[in-house]
């Protein structure tokens, strides 16, 4: 199981509370590039976060733990910081400019992903989303993992230089710029099939 759903296993199985987690690849013509991360996470999640930091929840939460992440990894830096917080949940938006994808691979939380790029013309960016199960997981798992995680969503977006000539799952945008797939959390963490997400442009 990837590290993101291992990360709404364990908040959901403690607290009966989530976080919905955007992953935003945006890339420039010669491989450089942002990370766009997006959080939403409910009240007791982020009370969590502030108590705990980030070693109790797999991911970075705060600025200091986002700069710290960062700091660690060359050719990784914390680009922008932002954070509000609701009557019942706080956003957290943070950029990371990275000087080639594969950096982002040595967060934690983005290991089991492996991101990489293969330069050239096509360009080739895959992800891999999920690697999958031992095995499918029977209805009154899949029932049970869908009451606890709701409407809670994984997406991952991926804005390229050049338009898009094709990819192996999500949205294609109109104007060819991006890709976005969106996964609930329950199907997410139930993925029994290894899953990768291969786009050209």
């Amino acid at each position: 199981m990837p590290a993101l759903a291992a990360l709404a296993l364990a908040c959901t199985f403690a607290l009966t509370s989530c976080i919905s987690i955007e992953s935003r690849f945006v890339f420039e013509a010669d491989g450089t590039g942002e990370l766009h991360l997006r959080y939403v996470m409910d009240d007791a999640l982020a009370r969590l976060g502030v108590a705990s930091g980030s070693e109790a929840l797999a991911l970075p939460l705060s600025e200091a733990e986002f700069r710290a992440a960062a700091a660690a990894i060359d050719g990784l830096e914390l680009a922008s910081y932002h954070r509000v917080d609701h009557a019942e949940h706080a956003e957290v938006a943070v950029v990371l400019r990275f000087d080639r994808v594969e950096r982002v691979a040595e967060l934690a939380s983005f290991a089991a992903l492996q991101p990489r790029l293969q330069g050239g013309d096509p360009a080739v960016f895959e992800l891999a989303i999920s690697p999958g199960g031992d095995r499918p997981l029977d209805e009154a798992t899949l029932h049970f993992l869908g009451s606890l995680f709701g409407d809670h969503t994984v997406s991952f977006v991926v804005a390229a230089p050049r338009p898009i000539r094709d990819t192996s799952a999500g949205t294609l945008a109109a104007d060819g710029s991006r890709v976005t797939l969106s996964i609930s959390l329950a199907d997410y963490a139930a993925d029994a099939e290894p899953r990768v997400l291969r786009v050209r442009w």
